[in-house]
């Protein structure tokens, strides 16, 4: 990356390894031992934390995406193997699928912020995190991406840094958001749809939002030489 002058690097959560431990008894849908939502697999934040370092050598910003919910709305695997799929986990929580991204479940929320927690305490001493809530799960996502933006501010701010926490398209086809749903959000940081010109003509930032705009919530590809100027 700093070979072609990139300085931000956006990992996508929820890959091998999971942040929870596969210790069964049982099977989940894919054939491996069901996961122990109350236990953490240690080599996922270890992991990440190594990453986070490399980065910061390297003078690269990690946002670091805490929930990832495209796969969820649009992929059958994306739900049917997720940890909190009722087959997926010794601990019968049933995360909802799309209410996974809710306030519904209380059970649900609190492993969510316990898992938060977890990744902010691997990460806190780093200069170079930014915090992305979630990858676009639909407008029914709002509230509950609210509500772990000030979570983050809340548990962050006895620590010894504080970082940026963004908020992003919320992609759902017919269950998108809005640009103002971000512009009205306590996010630090926004990646906005496009509205408001964003894709053609980029309007000029009035200051409420720092604006990351990126290509992969304006088009999925597309932009070229003279957008990225703009």
């Amino acid at each position: 990356m700093p070979k072609y002058r990139y300085n931000l690097d956006r990992p996508f959560s929820f890959s091998q390894p999971h942040p929870w431990k596969r210790t069964g008894p049982g099977l989940a849908r894919d054939g491996k031992p069901k996961f122990n939502l109350h236990v953490f697999d240690e080599s996922y934040f270890q992991r990440l934390r190594s990453r986070v370092e490399m980065a910061a050598e390297r003078g690269i910003y990690v946002s670091i995406m805490l929930f990832e919910g495209h796969c969820a709305q649009f992929a059958v695997q994306g739900w049917e193997f997720h940890p909190f799929h009722p087959d997926n986990n010794v601990n019968t929580v049933d995360g909802g699928r799309l209410d996974y991204y809710t306030l519904k479940n209380k059970r649900v929320l609190t492993l969510q912020e316990d898992y938060v927690r977890r990744v902010i305490d691997t990460v806190n001493e780093f200069d170079n995190v930014l915090y992305e809530v979630c990858n676009e799960a639909g407008n029914y996502s709002t509230e509950w991406q609210y509500y772990f933006i000030r979570f983050v501010k809340s548990y962050e701010v006895e620590m010894p840094k504080q970082h940026p926490v963004g908020m992003t398209f919320q992609y759902g086809g017919e269950r998108s958001g809005t640009n103002a749903d971000l512009f009205s959000s306590p996010a630090d940081w926004i990646s906005p749809n496009p509205e408001y010109g964003y894709r053609e003509d980029p309007p000029v930032n009035d200051g409420r939002k720092v604006v990351l705009n990126d290509t992969d919530h304006l088009w999925g590809e597309g932009g070229n030489p003279q957008w990225v100027w703009k």
